[in-house]
């Protein structure tokens, strides 16, 4: 009887250990998964832009934790506008920190280039990523050490929020013209000169 009460015990100790592990786990893969989602969204909408010649926005909705492409219809409703509620299962995630300039949108013109470049945070839990739109549109991930370097722009202990550079940061002080066609030559397989 004492050897079924030890190894009770032991395995209530193992299991009190496991338990907040696997609570971050969970957190931490919510927050990656909606950042994902952001990410694919955006080159949605890019892409949708391109291919139909029309302009194509992303509206963000901090205060319902939510974002919707403007006239594109939901993939699994086909009635319904496309609405992403990343504070519903399973991201359970928030809106923390938009800076996308005076609102909470971005939009694509008829050639896929975004009217203004910045940031979108993720946050579930104590986990923060920070989806990045650069001048030619690319979106990028950082914030976690499986999505690129780690940036501090949750909230710390203090309550104090910290600065945060994005991506490539090289091109600051440049209009976006001027970002777009850096970032254009920077990729293109058409070099300048061979």
């Amino acid at each position: 009887m004492v050897e079924l009460v030890l190894v009770i015990s032991i395995m209530l100790i193992v299991a009190g250990m496991a338990v907040p592990r696997f609570a971050n786990s969970l957190t931490r893969n919510r927050v990656e998964a909606a950042a994902q989602r952001v990410v694919a969204d955006l080159s949605l909408a890019q892409q949708h832009a391109r291919l139909a010649s029309v302009p194509q926005s992303v509206v963000f909705d901090p205060a319902s934790s939510s974002y919707r492409l403007s006239g594109l219809p939901d993939p699994d409703h086909p009635g319904l506008e496309y609405v992403v509620q990343l504070g519903a299962a399973p991201y359970e995630a928030t809106l923390p920190k938009i800076n996308l300039g005076n609102d909470s949108s971005i939009t694509f013109d008829a050639y896929g280039v975004p009217n203004k470049s910045g940031s979108v945070s993720v946050q579930c839990g104590e986990f923060v990523r920070v989806i990045w739109v650069d001048a030619a549109g690319r979106a990028t991930v950082t914030g976690g050490a499986a999505s690129g370097p780690v940036v501090n722009d949750a909230v710390g202990s203090g309550g104090e929020e910290h600065e945060t550079v994005p991506p490539g940061s090289g091109t600051s002080g440049k209009s976006l013209p001027a970002q777009a066609a850096a970032a254009a030559q920077e990729h293109s397989f058409l070099g300048s000169g061979g």
